[in-house]
């Protein structure tokens, strides 16, 4: 294909990266998921205060968030963001929109480094339905998958030039760290794909004394950032979020096995194969087969409609083939470098087969530059066989015509796929992504300008609203922080601030005497009769989602 040709083709696949990763960030998905709402206002109290919400200064290892101690990166990711465009859904979603579109660039210069073909790459993650969604939400594992990408890339990097090695391999430490500090996963992840990568190095070089000496500063500076996790293991803000998602906090399976040898009478045989131990690598087996069952992956993806639209698995439908004939091919004639891609799958798979809920697309998203530039290596060898095959036909461009036909059939799907996001989608999983409440903060706020005095109360049916309200109404986090030692809290969650009050039953309102009350459907039979109602939010789909009350002696 001639250069401009090329060049060409580079900037029509650009300007749709750059569409279907920016258009429309601030409402599709629709609304902001509560962990957005999160990542966004501790990165807006960071940037004005140095501190949480909690109070905290400039965390490092995690933030405590609603007692769940996320990954810092994706945090201070946004602070740039938010410093430009405000404490705004576009801005808190826009670093993993960027990360998407480093995705792109970075599956295409690995394409290159493995000698494949980074035109086709960059157009297959381009329209990826997984790479798609999870660049348009505040996902921290999209950051961190990036980050991982781009550590891989200057590691082989380091592999070819002699003069600025060091500096390759220490920017792929650094990437590869940054990442662990981004995604709880990538903790397992990082450093066993670096290591890979180090020991690939080592036996591949010719000089292995000299290789070692080279390495061993990267490896140094490695586990100099990564001490302090190691450190802090048992600490919660490492520690708790494996505890609460880990198939060892199971103790169905212990029960089993207990069950399964008592009815054996504790026979020799039973204790090896109901062992507590055997059925946790069977579990563990179970999990990751998961992550490679072929519903999962092309029909119907993750249960989890955040995680998936439904229409299409992980990839489209047709893309079974090519994924198991670049399988085939890079197992069987691909170079040491491309069988990376094969490791870098299967230790993606460490950290999914050892969690809960499988099979699991978010947490399966660092494999994602694998997975495609496997099906890109079958589309290549396809094409390439038919080329072959065909090639007694001079005047046919048997070839050229497989390719139309190939980028026909995908540009028919992400069609498809695309009008469905967009229109069917946006609407359906409207309260997957809790909308309405930037209605009723508006509603709330509003209110409390008008009677700074009046109390109001908000149910917790739909989670958060406490961190919904900051984030909608941009509140001052140095008021946040002051409210912190005296504020009822529920794992890390505010129950009370100010004067708004968020209860879980009506029962819990009992000395309080809300002005204006917000409550779900369900929750209007118990307080209509002392309350009016003002206000009522209605999903996409028609739906009330929301009631709004004014105490009857008010109204008045």
């Amino acid at each position: 294909m001639k250069k401009n040709s090329v060049i060409f083709l580079f900037a029509v696949i650009a300007v749709l990266a750059i569409w279907t990763r920016l258009s429309q960030l601030d409402s599709l998905p629709i609304a902001p998921y509560w962990e957005e709402a999160a990542l966004g206002y501790d990165a807006y109290s960071l940037l004005k205060t140095g501190k949480d919400h909690h109070g905290n200064p400039w965390p490092i290892l995690a933030i405590e968030s609603f007692g769940d101690w996320k990954p810092s990166g994706y945090f201070y990711a946004a602070i740039p963001s938010i410093a430009l465009f405000d404490l705004t859904v576009f801005a808190v979603r826009l670093p993993s929109a960027i990360a998407g579109l480093a995705i792109i660039a970075g599956v295409g210069v690995l394409a290159y480094q493995l000698k494949g073909n980074a035109l086709l790459a960059v157009f297959l993650t381009t329209i990826s339905p997984w790479a798609i969604l999870f660049s348009r939400a505040a996902w921290e594992v999209n950051v961190s998958t990036a980050l991982i990408l781009w550590g891989v890339i200057f590691s082989l990097k380091s592999m070819k030039s002699s003069r600025r090695r060091q500096i390759y391999l220490f920017s792929s430490v650094i990437l590869f760290i940054f990442s662990i500090y981004t995604y709880h996963a990538t903790r397992v992840i990082a450093p066993l794909l670096l290591g890979s990568l180090i020991l690939y190095q080592l036996f591949d070089a010719k000089n292995k004394q000299s290789a070692t000496f080279r390495i061993l500063p990267s490896a140094i500076l490695f586990m100099a950032l990564f001490l302090p996790l190691l450190i802090a293991v048992k600490n919660p803000q490492v520690s708790q979020r494996f505890q609460e998602t880990s198939i060892f906090s199971d103790l169905d399976i212990i029960v089993e096995s207990n069950e399964r040898r008592e009815r054996a009478d504790y026979s020799l045989v039973s204790t090896v194969l109901y062992n507590r131990y055997a059925l946790f690598g069977r579990e563990i087996l179970n999990n990751a087969l998961d992550h490679l069952n072929p519903q999962f992956l092309f029909i119907s993806g993750d249960e989890n409609p955040r995680h998936s639209t439904g229409l299409f698995g992980l990839l489209y439908h047709f893309e079974i083939v090519f994924l198991i004939i670049g399988f085939i091919y890079i197992l069987i004639q691909g170079s040491t470098k491309q069988r990376f891609l094969l490791i870098w799958i299967l230790i993606t798979l460490i950290p999914v087969s050892l969690s809960k809920a499988t099979p699991h697309a978010l947490r399966f998203l660092p494999a994602l530059p694998a997975v495609i530039l496997l099906s890109h290596f079958g589309i290549i060898k396809l094409l390439s066989w038919i080329e072959h095959t065909f090639s007694q036909l001079e005047k046919l461009p048997v070839k050229n015509l497989a390719l139309l036909c190939l980028v026909g059939l995908y540009t028919a799907s992400f069609s498809v796929f695309w009008r469905h996001y967009s229109t069917t989608y946006r609407i359906k999983t409207a309260s997957e992504w809790q909308y309405g409440y930037e209605e009723l903060m508006t509603v709330v706020h509003d209110y409390r300008k008008s009677d700074q005095t009046a109390q109001i109360a908000i149910s917790r049916k739909y989670g958060r609203p406490a961190m919904y309200y900051w984030f909608f109404t941009k509140a001052n986090p140095t008021d946040v922080q002051n409210a912190e030692t005296s504020a009822p809290m529920d794992q890390g969650e505010f129950l009370a601030y100010q004067n708004l009050y968020f209860f879980t039953e009506i029962k819990d309102l009992e000395n309080v005497q809300p002005s204006l009350i917000a409550v779900t459907p369900a929750e209007r039979p118990m307080i209509e009769n002392e309350y009016r109602e003002i206000h009522q939010i209605v999903s996409p789909t028609g739906e009330i989602i929301w009631n709004i009350f004014e105490h009857k002696d008010l109204s008045l």
